[in-house]
Order: C-alpha cells, then sequence, then structure tokens
C-alpha cells in the first residue's frame, strides 16, 4: 500500500490527461460540430425562400402598376381577370390578377393580384383601389 501512495506523489502535477478525458473532449466538440453545419442548410433554405417572397411582391406590385385602366363599365371579361407567369432566377412563378368595381361606388375599381409559386407556403396577394374620372357611363 505504501508503495502506492508513493508512486502517486511522485508522479508530476503537469503529467496531461487521460484517454478518456480526451475521448469525451474529442466527442463532445464533435456534437458542437455536427449541430452547427446542420444550421447551414436550414439557414440556406431560409434566405431562398425570402428571396422568392421578394421576388413576388416585386412582380405583383409591378402587375398593378401595369394594369390596363378599364374603359367602359362593367369590366370586359378580357381584362377583368388574367393570368401571368414569369420566371425569376430559378424560380417559376404564376400571377392572377383581376380587376373589379366596387358596389355601389361609380368612379373606383380594385385591381388584385395573387401571386403563387411551387415552394409557397401561402400566396403573395396584393390590392390597389384606384379612381377613374372618366367613371362609367350613365
Amino acid at each position: 500500500m505504501q508503495n502506492c501512495l508513493e508512486r502517486k506523489q511522485k508522479r508530476p502535477r503537469w503529467a496531461g490527461l487521460t484517454l478518456v478525458e480526451v475521448m469525451v473532449a474529442v466527442a463532445l466538440i464533435a456534437v458542437s460540430l455536427m449541430l452547427v453545419l446542420a444550421l447551414i442548410p436550414a439557414g440556406i433554405h431560409s434566405a431562398q425562400r425570402a428571396e422568392n417572397v421578394q421576388a413576388a411582391a416585386a412582380w405583383s406590385r409591378q402587375l398593378l402598376e401595369n394594369a390596363p385602366v378599364p374603359e367602359e363599365f362593367p369590366i370586359p371579361p378580357e381584362i377583368a381577370k388574367t393570368e401571368h407567369q414569369a420566371k425569376i432566377g430559378s424560380t417559376n412563378f404564376t400571377a392572377v390578377r383581376t380587376l373589379s368595381t366596387i358596389p355601389g361606388e361609380s368612379y373606383l375599381y380594385k385591381i388584385e393580384v395573387e401571386t403563387n409559386w411551387d415552394e409557397a407556403v401561402e400566396p403573395v396577394r396584393l390590392s390597389l383601389t384606384k379612381y377613374d374620372p372618366a367613371g362609367p357611363e350613365p
């Protein structure tokens, strides 16, 4: 027993780490690294989704601004509802633009655009109410 105590006392304090301590440290580093690497694809996917929403909103706004002004009321069917398609980047977008009169209002009409794409959780919807000074024929 005395011999064992003497060996412990002779061992220097800076002797190093045991194999178990090194294995535990390597395992913790590996798990941490795997967790961090798992976040990278999620971040890329979120960035792509945000880019698609931004592109859809910009294109929808362009469709709103370029909507034809109805020359007669009720609005003719050929301009009342139109479907549009565009490829922005690598994403295919589809939009439906609807022009409608507002009940009880002579000089107002509403333009609605609903834009969708393959990975969309929900479509982008924009609407605009415009005043037409020419108005409908009495």
